[in-house]
């Protein structure tokens, strides 16, 4: 229980934070730096439906790798290597799970950022 309380926390200040943003005209979302990681430089977290399936298989991955990172984060703490740990089977596994959950339920009016997190959190983990 003292693990998921900072988690729901992080959770709760995302939410209410991305549900004060001001509306905003859909605009294409740049593609990723294609010098990043895999895991790094994912440009979509506030991206439409349309935005999203959009976007390059790279740039929603990468995306998925950061709301895995602040879960897998919360409920591990921090690895001693943390480029080490994204290149595990487990790590990549999870990776992909979030990224196929936000392709399931990422319907219209949501966004990334409203189904990203919970993809995360509803998703096991298996270290």
């Amino acid at each position: 229980m003292s693990k998921l309380l900072p988690l729901f926390m992080l959770m709760m200040v995302l939410f209410i934070g991305c549900q004060s943003a001001p509306q905003t005209a859909v605009t294409p979302t740049p593609d990723r730096d294609p010098n990043c990681a895999w895991y790094d430089c994912g440009t979509l977290h506030f991206a439409t439906q349309a935005e999203w399936q959009a976007a390059s298989e790279g740039n929603q991955i990468a995306t998925a790798a950061s709301f895995a990172d602040l879960v897998w984060l919360q409920l591990f703490g921090p690895p001693a290597d943390l480029d080490a740990l994204r290149e595990q089977i487990e790590y990549r596994a999870f990776v992909s799970s979030v990224h196929r959950c936000i392709n399931l339920n990422l319907i219209a009016p949501a966004t990334v950022d409203q189904v990203g997190p919970e993809c995360a959190l509803t998703i096991p983990i298996s270290q």
